[in-house]
């Protein structure tokens, strides 16, 4: 390693790449829960560190400096909101239209204060704990299962921008051996009732992970250009071959990945350039990323409940080559005309609702 700076840009095309190709990943994960195919990328559950790891070290890269030189925390927490919160309403509303029109129309038993209560805690991005078996118990986000990594996220969000002051590289290390250790204690979850409170070590290891190789490539050692590829391509491949080898391993394996494995990715990953084709489709993979994680459940409900009621059985091939085509597909249309000018209609009027606070403050002060 050679004493480089970091990069200036805050957009790591590699990173999205890979980013992108991991949530195709943990949907070929899902396959193996929702359609029985137990050998298909059954490690790729792991790839939640990963997206953890990479959130710290991209939200260092674009937000510490600004919060050091006092952007207000709560403009940072809306930007957040403003990221996740469209994307999670329409999940959240595409799963509570599938379970509403199972019960109206073919007499499917649930009682209307359930479907209520979790239409409303997944529209506010809140936890069900013990939702009954009818509507996905004991997913703590029963209308969308992935929905908790994301309630997580802005847990960890939350609690880094407020101790921001304090985090100091001897903070911060403490978070991580801590999280380590209750890991190795008593192993990953988050998503479901009974493993609730294992997720918030597994988010707080991994999100603090991706801030301390921020911060400490920023202070200290980056790794050159010339060795971060070779580097990023040899352990893309084995976290590869770790994801899809044909055996669930234990919890242990993905948590000594995750700790170990997933900040070198993040660190190389960020010194790699690609050429500019290669970095269109890097940012492409990237931007669908989202959309593919967070809608992948509500899509699957429904291409799943469509078929059967057409067919009257359950083919787990057909649905899987279906869904591998339709997810990315509706993903890209829902990033494109909704997600995006949702966005950019919400960011313009914070930004001028900031601009007319800014002339306010400023009249009243003179």
């Amino acid at each position: 390693m050679s004493m480089v700076a970091p990069k200036a840009s805050n957009h790591y095309a590699a990173l999205d790449a890979l980013r992108g190709v991991a949530a195709l990943s943990v949907l070929l994960f899902h396959f193996h829960e929702w359609l029985g195919q137990k050998w298909l990328a059954p490690n790729a559950r792991f790839a939640v560190d990963f997206f953890f790891c990479l959130s710290g070290y991209v939200l260092s890269a674009a937000y510490d400096k600004k919060i050091n030189d006092g952007w207000a925390k709560s403009s940072f927490l809306l930007t957040r909101l403003i990221r996740l919160f469209p994307i999670i309403i329409l999940g959240t509303m595409i799963s509570a239209l599938y379970y509403f029109i199972r019960v109206y129309k073919f007499g499917y038993s649930l009682d209307y204060d359930v479907q209520l209560h979790a239409l409303v805690l997944g529209l506010t991005n809140l936890p069900f704990l013990n939702a009954p078996k009818a509507i996905g118990g004991p997913q703590v986000f029963p209308l969308n299962g992935p929905q908790y990594t994301l309630f997580l996220e802005l847990a960890v969000n939350l609690f880094w921008v407020a101790t921001h002051r304090v985090s100091s590289l001897y903070f911060i290390a403490i978070l991580i051996a801590a999280s380590f250790g209750l890991m190795c204690l008593f192993g990953i979850g988050g998503d479901t009732t009974e493993t609730f409170w294992l997720g918030l070590p597994r988010v707080v290891g991994a999100f603090y992970l991706g801030v301390l190789s921020f911060r400490l490539e920023s202070r200290t050692y980056g790794i050159d250009e010339r060795y971060a590829w070779g580097l990023f391509v040899a352990i893309s491949a084995a976290t590869a071959l770790f994801f899809y080898w044909p055996s669930t391993m234990p919890d242990i394996s993905g948590v000594i990945w995750g700790f170990i494995v997933s900040p070198i990715i993040v660190v190389c990953g960020s010194r790699v350039s690609l050429s500019q084709r290669s970095k269109r489709v890097g940012i492409i993979l990237g931007q669908l990323s989202y959309p593919i994680y967070a809608l992948q459940f509500p899509i699957f409900l429904w291409i799943n409940g469509v078929y059967q009621q057409i067919t009257g059985y359950r083919d787990p091939i057909t649905l899987m080559i279906v869904l591998v085509f339709v997810v990315p597909t509706i993903s890209w249309l829902v990033l494109r005309f909704y997600d995006e000018p949702v966005r950019k209609y919400l960011n313009k009027i914070n930004h001028r609702h900031r601009t007319r606070g800014s002339v306010a403050g400023g009249n009243l002060t003179r």
